[in-house]
């Protein structure tokens, strides 16, 4: 695939039917052998020895989701595929077979786990028809998210070149390998004040909560009154929280009203009355989980 400023990548496409399957179908994935047999098998035409399929599956699914179906693509794997004289590969051994890839288009606006476009993820679609709360949710955590982005850009003026790959290179920091102090030392050559450190770590961490609350699992589903979209808005009010700290800015009374229009329809239930939950025990000092 073609990118600006003459780069490219290689694409791989994922079997839709068998992915799909493996993913979304309980019955058909009981047994790894019977799905090697009935379903992997007959998907390799007869007389061709150099094919390719490629399964693309959440990780989530297995032993989360659906209890055990981590055993089963163990199994798959380690035993059921060879049974039918199928070889296990991966896209990057691929790369190192296959020289010439012919040139593709992504179509915009499509996602592998809704036929719908990504209509799922922001409003009312036809999978998940009782999600009106989808629209005014996302609208109070982008406003979050961009005023989040202004005080992060202007916090860190004269002091990271660049603050958006410093912001990509936090996992560094996220990951436990360094410990914030230093490594933000070591991105600037200027001179910090112990207040001003503490200010820029909680500025990077209110950024990875911005990230973290439009996480897609927190929109794939037709309730708010679940753990993934109760999440989305923990990860918003500690954003909120954490620029309170330090700053005479809080956002809280400009997104309420976006997050009280934000109703579960089961049990009218709000993304405010949830935010106002989390916010309530920031203050006791407890930490998000």
């Amino acid at each position: 695939m073609i990118l600006p400023g003459h780069k490219s990548i290689q694409v791989f496409f994922y079997h839709s039917g068998l992915s799909a399957r493996v993913s979304f179908d309980p019955h058909a994935t009981m047994n790894a052998d019977a799905f090697a047999r009935n379903f992997v098998k007959p998907e390799f035409t007869a007389g061709e020895a150099s094919q390719w399929l490629m399964i693309a599956t959440d990780g989530e699914l297995y032993g989360h989701h659906q209890i055990f179906r981590d055993k089963f693509l163990s199994y798959l794997l380690d035993g059921s595929i060879s049974a039918q004289h199928i070889e296990t590969v991966y896209p990057g051994l691929q790369l190192t077979q296959q020289k010439v890839f012919p040139v593709i288009k992504v179509r915009d606006n499509t996602s592998w786990s809704c036929h719908h476009g990504v209509l799922r993820w922001s409003s009312v679609c036809a999978c998940t028809p009782n999600s009106d709360w989808k629209k005014p949710l996302r609208e109070a955590l982008e406003r979050i998210s961009d005023e989040v982005d202004k005080l992060f850009v202007a916090s860190c003026n004269g002091i990271l070149e660049n603050v958006w790959e410093a912001r990509d290179r936090y996992i560094e920091v996220f990951s436990g390998d360094q410990k914030f102090a230093d490594w933000v030392r070591k991105m600037s050559d200027a001179q910090m004040t112990d207040e001003k450190i503490k200010q820029l770590d909680q500025l990077f961490q209110a950024e990875l909560d911005c990230q973290r609350m439009f996480t897609s699992c927190g929109w794939f589903f037709d309730d708010l009154d679940r753990i993934e979209p109760r999440n989305a808005v923990l990860y918003g009010a500690h954003a909120v929280w954490l620029t309170r700290q330090f700053a005479a800015f809080d956002l809280s009374a400009e997104v309420s009203p976006l997050l009280e229009k934000s109703k579960s329809w089961r049990i009218n239930l709000s993304a405010l009355d949830i935010f106002n939950e989390v916010m309530l025990r920031f203050e006791q000092g407890q930490k998000p989980s």
